[in-house]
């Protein structure tokens, strides 16, 4: 994950972008209209690391970066092939 926004509709509630990984929770960062509506990060997840993002407040938040898929996850996309 690179990036983390605040949609341009936000609130001025503060909201948190969290992450959740096997039964633990933790926040990424906090995003408030105004104050810090962007967050560079430079966070790697793997497909195999089941991590579940969520946001904490009533504003919506953009998270953006890449997929990186490893040669076994692609082999099965391919059906082996």
């Amino acid at each position: 994950m690179s990036n983390a926004t605040l949609d341009r509709t936000a609130s001025n509630e503060k909201v948190y972008v969290e992450i959740e990984q096997d039964g633990k929770k933790f926040t990424l960062c906090s995003l408030q209209k105004d104050k810090c509506e962007h967050v560079n990060l430079d966070l790697y997840f793997k497909i195999a690391d089941n991590v579940v993002f969520s946001v904490a407040g009533k504003s919506l938040v953009h998270l953006t970066g890449y997929w990186d898929p490893s040669p076994d996850f692609q082999d099965d996309l391919m059906g082996g092939l």
